[in-house]
């Protein structure tokens, strides 16, 4: 039978300290002034209801110290958990919960992983647990893998306390208060407090960002367009719920705005067509991929270099892909993107001379 947990409950078990942990033990007041830190709004009695039905639910235990009356709490550790939601999985769901955990350990922050930790733990269990389905299952991990066509950096990841406010909001549809600091500001200037309506979460390339609608810019004759925009949250210096709701905008659309908006190509500009001349092999891949929807057959020149022509929205993800091919790959059409890198390769020449 499944075991219902209501949002304040992962609340709760989200802080919670274990056997684990330095301070082992919660009293019921520090248990609700930290769900009021998350964006609870609660009675004491209120807790202690849900503290209780979470006891009988064996997810969490209860004492008192010394002979007083005040009652403290603690999480059952998550391993002993595991592996009760272990014996509900099938070695299958294990394993797809297994692979799931290596994929998303290189693009998700630990704020976020640490959320869905528990499933991870359970198929780990379930996987080292005999079982007729077990061996097969066990060492299918093992024999495949993928790997980053990147270079692998070391992501800033966002603070775990800016990160729980800001889900908390978001859920609840709730105005946040932050200070930002944007990569154009100067480290010794304070930024200032500004309201936001938070939209979606969006992780891209391993770094978190806010999607966000700045309430202080209302659409207007001239402007139609609400002002919505992305915050990096390890930029993010404070965050903090002010009491203020508001109603989500029914124009928002989290798909509309990362696939016909580009937001996540950054500084998207006007739709051109793009020509571009691949030396040797360099361009092969476009023989199956593409660029666009319009991209047109690919063309061997009389040179052997293979054109590739379609529309795009040049951003500085179009750029940054373009200058990885560095001398492999000349800019045919538009005039002026193939004019600033010609500009920005003579300078790097220079450089080097």
């Amino acid at each position: 039978m499944a075991v219902d947990i209501t949002t304040l409950d992962e609340s709760i078990l989200e802080f919670l300290p274990t056997s684990q942990h330095e301070i082992k033990w919660m009293s019921t007041p520090d248990v609700m002034s930290g769900l009021e830190v998350k964006g609870h709004r609660l009675y004491i009695r209120k807790v202690r209801r849900h503290l209780e039905a979470l006891e009988k639910k064996k997810l969490v235990i209860s004492t008192q110290h010394d002979g007083r009356r005040e009652i403290l709490w603690q999480r059952v550790p998550f391993l002993s958990g595991a592996s009760g939601t272990a014996s509900l999985m099938v070695a299958s769901e294990a394993v797809a919960f297994h692979m799931l955990q290596r994929i998303a350990r290189h693009t998700l922050p630990k704020v976020v992983l640490g959320d869905i930790d528990n499933l991870f733990r359970a198929a780990e269990v379930r996987l080292s647990q005999e079982h007729v389905d077990g061996r097969l299952h066990r060492v299918w991990p093992n024999k495949v893998d993928s790997v980053d066509g990147a270079f692998n950096l070391i992501r800033p990841a966002p603070g775990e306390d800016v990160f729980n406010v800001i889900k908390t909001a978001l859920f609840f549809e709730r105005v946040l208060e932050v200070k930002y600091r944007p990569l154009s500001m100067s480290g010794d200037v304070e930024p200032k407090r500004k309201a936001l309506w938070p939209l979606a979460l969006v992780e891209s390339a391993g770094v978190m960002y806010l999607v966000a609608q700045d309430p202080a810019h209302a659409p207007s004759p001239r402007k139609p367009n609400p002002l919505r925009g992305l915050f990096r949250l390890d930029r993010m210096l404070e965050a903090c719920e002010n009491g203020k709701t508001f109603t989500y905008p029914e124009d928002f659309s989290l798909r509309e705005f990362i696939e016909h908006e580009q937001q996540f190509d950054f500084k998207v500009e006007e739709p051109v067509l793009l020509r571009l001349a691949f030396e040797g092999n360099t361009g092969n891949h476009l023989l199956d991929w593409r660029i666009s929807d319009d991209q047109a057959p690919p063309v061997r020149l009389e040179d052997g270099r293979l054109l590739i022509a379609a529309t795009v929205r040049p951003s500085l993800k179009l750029r940054w892909w373009l200058r990885s091919f560095g001398a492999n790959v000349e800019i045919l059409e538009p005039q002026y993107l193939r004019d600033e890198f010609a500009a920005e390769y003579r300078k790097s020449a220079s450089r080097y001379a």
